[in-house]
């Protein structure tokens, strides 16, 4: 599985992760190619799976907002680019309350 830690973008205002879980509900986040994650997307509640392309950037796969066409999906319909997924990254993106499950 690909795994990719995001560079600190800037220092987060809290680190409120549960490691008992392996749960990620704030930044700084690691993210792996095929996890799970629950997120609003632009206020809309999207679930499905992480997608990391071949140059490094980072796809939300759902099925409720559209942005680009990547080749992995993991069988939903849509993608949601978020760069390099840091706190800046998602800001831009209007991606908020994610949360990445372990997989």
């Amino acid at each position: 599985m690909q795994e990719l830690e995001v560079a600190e973008e800037s220092k987060p205002l809290s680190i409120d992760t549960n490691k008992a879980s392996g749960v990620q509900t704030s930044p700084p986040y690691t993210y792996t190619h095929g996890q799970k994650f629950k997120a609003e997307i632009c206020g809309t509640e999207c679930e499905g799976k992480v997608s990391i392309g071949a140059s490094g950037n980072i796809y939300l796969c759902q099925d409720k907002k559209i942005d680009t066409d990547i080749a992995e999906k993991f069988g939903h319909l849509h993608d949601w680019y978020i760069g390099v997924g840091g706190e800046e990254s998602l800001r831009a993106t209007k991606v908020t309350n994610l949360i990445l499950y372990p997989l």
